[in-house]
């Protein structure tokens, strides 16, 4: 959780020159090195307003909230599916289950949740919140104490009898207390020596954003210029001779050919040029492919479930699971830490075992244990094996 999340991206172009081969030059001014965002709502805001972003970040959200967090008995047999609902129906009157899943999951994953629970629990008429770190204040003084060791748990508690202040959109102040919010994040807690501060994601990849806009900002100033054209005249006479066009030859030109006649006369040999003849050189697509692939990389999003991922549909669906693998499960084993703290249920778990990536799994296991039995009845057949020590081998792999 981190309050320091503030940047601000430097001033635009002060101007645009096109060469003669269509090649565009900025002159930049005042541009800040840094990339340092003055507010966690600017820096935020530019992450929302980015494809390279929302694109994987929308994936992480939707495979968190396909997610079923079900009991389990000690022998890790299922109990109840949907736990959860048995508890309460909705964790607050804004919010379905689904979306409070993938609200955490997404808040976790490139910074912190901060999930408010005003009365401890959930359930029974009290509800749970997910809070707005850009609303959040913390007294320095306050985070000065939490880089400190607490020894005590008489010190722990009183450490979390303290607020913070948290300021609704209306511009309302509420008192917080610290035991009231857990914290779940992708990223560890005391990493920078204060226990209550989480490494953020967000400021590795201010970079590879703004490649990725800088790479859509020129497709876009490069597929207007595409379609002018300019029209001068053919040099093929005396090389000191300074001629150029009035005003209104340009204009009879200019209208001449825009008309929809199929022939038209001028006076002068004219010579059409392009503004953009090379486009595909500067390889603007693969540039913002390359700065999204970083993006989804740091947030653990499988490449094949990219847009522009040429993958077959066996392979997406194993990416999907891969995906839930390395970046939603991690979270949500914290998040259920939190949630059996809030609901009283116990041995919860996450499960995915409903969603249609696992039959492609299936069909893999299905394929390697059919090949295993294969060769366990050859090597009986040639005596390499008692059927025995076979049935053995086979039930130990497969629990027969």
């Amino acid at each position: 959780m981190n309050f320091n999340l503030s940047f601000g991206f430097g001033n635009k172009p002060k101007s645009v020159h096109i060469d003669e081969r269509g090649n565009i030059q900025y002159t930049m001014e005042d541009m800040n090195p840094h990339f340092a965002f003055k507010s966690f709502k600017g820096k935020y805001n530019y992450l929302l307003s980015s494809p390279a972003f929302m694109s994987p970040a929308k994936k992480i959200f939707d495979l968190a909230s396909q997610v079923r967090i079900n009991s389990y008995s000690k022998d890790d047999k299922i109990l109840k599916v949907n736990a959860l609902y048995d508890v309460a129906e909705r964790p607050n009157m804004f919010q379905s289950w689904t979306e409070f899943h993938a609200t955490v999951a997404l808040r976790a994953t490139i910074g912190c949740a901060w999930i408010y629970a005003p009365n401890d629990k959930v359930g029974n008429g009290n509800s749970i919140f997910v809070l707005d770190p850009e609303r959040v204040k913390i007294e320095k003084s306050l985070l000065d104490r939490f880089a400190k060791l607490m020894l005590t748990k008489q010190s722990y508690n009183e450490l979390y009898k303290d607020r913070i202040t948290y300021t609704y959109p209306n511009g309302e102040e509420e008192q917080i207390e610290l035991r009231k919010i857990k914290v779940v994040s992708a990223m560890p807690n005391g990493f920078n020596g204060n226990f209550w501060e989480c490494l953020s994601l967000i400021d590795c990849l201010v970079k590879p954003i703004i490649n990725s806009e800088s790479a859509l900002d020129s497709e876009n100033v490069q597929l207007f210029l595409a379609r002018k054209v300019l029209l001068t005249k053919d040099k093929k006479t005396d090389l000191g001779s300074f001629d150029t066009m009035g005003d209104k030859e340009k204009g009879s030109i200019e209208s001449s050919v825009m008309s929809n006649k199929v022939i038209n006369a001028v006076n002068t040999e004219l010579k059409a040029t392009r503004l953009i003849e090379n486009k595909e050189g500067l390889k603007l697509p693969e540039s913002y492919q390359f700065s999204s692939l970083i993006v989804a990389d740091v947030l653990g999003v499988d490449k094949s479930l990219l847009p522009f991922s040429t993958a077959t549909y066996e392979n997406q669906e194993k990416g999907a699971g891969r995906t839930i693998e390395y970046a939603v499960l991690p979270i949500m084993e914290k998040y259920i830490e939190v949630l059996e703290k809030l609901t009283g249920l116990t041995n919860l778990k996450a499960s995915y075992e409903h969603c249609s990536f696992n039959q492609v799994f299936e069909k893999e296991r299905a394929e390697k244990n059919k090949l295993v039995l294969e060769n366990i009845e050859k090597a009986i057949t040639m005596n390499l094996l008692s059927e025995e020590d076979g049935k053995k081998i086979a039930d130990s792999i497969f629990g027969l």
